[in-house]
């Protein structure tokens, strides 16, 4: 038995319906950041040991971030693992579509990396080896390595 014409489009939108949903679910794999190793070292280009880095990086594009801190381990040394992200279809789609309708014309990703305020280290001028950052692709295409330069207080 044929289906008449209304039938045969109310099949195709319930198909259409349950393959836009499958596909708004459907989990996309994304980096929001690369492992970045970082190293703190003071004037005479020696490691220093229990110094506090922080991380963070912001993702204008979906309107995502985040942040987190470690201390540097007896060789100065301290690694951030990747930051990679499982969202779905939908959900990156929905935080574009939010942030074109705020008329936010942001996009692209930054990453950064510094020494925050501690004790043990006097503060140096700002750009002189205390903080790095990436920008846009390099986030993500490679793994970041930096070197912090400090001042320690005697």
């Amino acid at each position: 038995m044929a289906l008449n014409v209304t039938a045969r489009w109310r099949i195709l939108w319930r198909w259409l319906l349950v393959g836009g949903v499958a596909a708004a679910c459907f989990p996309i794999y994304r980096v929001a950041l690369s492992e970045w190793t970082v190293t703190v070292v003071d004037e005479a280009g020696r490691g220093v040991s229990g110094i506090a880095v922080d991380q963070s990086w912001d993702d204008f594009t979906f309107d995502e971030f985040g942040d987190r801190s470690a201390r540097t381990d007896s060789s100065g040394r301290v690694v951030f693992p990747g930051w990679p992200r499982w969202r779905p279809l939908g959900y990156l789609a929905a935080r574009r579509l939010k942030v074109l309708l705020n008329l936010d014309a942001s996009v692209g990703r930054v990453g950064r990396v510094w020494v925050p305020h501690d004790p043990r280290v006097e503060a140096l001028e700002p750009g002189k080896g205390t903080s790095a950052y990436c920008e846009d692709l390099t986030c993500i295409l490679t793994p970041q390595s930096s070197t912090l330069t400090v001042r320690l207080l005697r």
